[in-house]
């Protein structure tokens, strides 16, 4: 009896020990595993904001203007984009006069020019990972048809629409400029631009018998893009 009772004994101890030890291998594995866990990082992918459409004021060798863009993505740093601007233009040799009533004309003046260029054209973002911060240099390259409108000068401003004579210009452009990420849904952008647009015809001139044969130049905007 007495070593039945020691075998059960010893049986019990056995099975309390295996028990035991099973309990603790269960309790190191889920450590380990939290461990695991918790030393695993996180990481997030941030969506930068990209142009939508933006609107700006120009200004050029031809005076001051408005221009709409909106962009279409193409990539990670490159925009299509589609420009409607409108914006008067003037002869390098129009000189304004004041007489001696205070009313101001120009000599030789015959007609009011006033230009519409479509443009379009890639924008392309450079220096796009070496950059941090809001400021995000681009550049970008174009062609921009042009509708030109021209009105008789010795008529009433918007009466004068009725005589309106259509011509048109056509060429490349290219440029530089910086945006200013603000917030998350709006943006501040400067651009500078070179335009060759030669005039297709003959028939555009602001100042009696001196034609204009491009309407293009060296043109300044300022304006707000909207983000998405």
């Amino acid at each position: 009896m007495r070593v039945s009772t020691y075998i059960k004994a010893g049986v019990l101890l056995l099975f309390s020990a295996c028990t035991i030890n099973a309990q603790d291998s269960i309790n190191i594995t889920r450590q380990d595993t939290l461990k695991k866990i918790t030393k695993k990082k996180i990481v997030y992918t941030k969506t930068e904001p990209r142009s939508s459409w933006g609107v700006s004021v120009m200004y050029g060798e031809n005076g001051f203007g408005l221009t709409g863009t909106i962009y279409s993505s193409i990539g990670r740093t490159s925009d299509l984009f589609f420009s409607l601007s409108f914006s008067g233009v003037s002869d390098a040799n129009e000189v304004e006069y004041v007489d001696y009533y205070g009313n101001v004309y120009i000599s030789n003046k015959a007609y009011r020019v006033f230009s519409i260029p479509l443009s379009f054209g890639l924008k392309k973002y450079v220096f796009h990972d070496d950059i941090e911060g809001n400021l995000k240099p681009f550049f970008t390259i174009g062609v921009a048809p042009t509708l030109l409108l021209s009105t008789p000068f010795d008529k009433n401003y918007f009466k004068a629409f009725g005589y309106t004579q259509a011509d048109f210009a056509v060429g490349p452009f290219a440029g530089i400029g910086m945006e200013y990420i603000e917030t998350q849904s709006m943006g501040l952008s400067i651009n500078l631009r070179y335009y060759y647009l030669p005039v297709i015809s003959d028939g555009v001139s602001s100042l009696k018998d001196k034609p204009i044969t491009n309407v293009g130049g060296v043109q300044l905007s300022f304006g707000f893009n909207f983000q998405h």
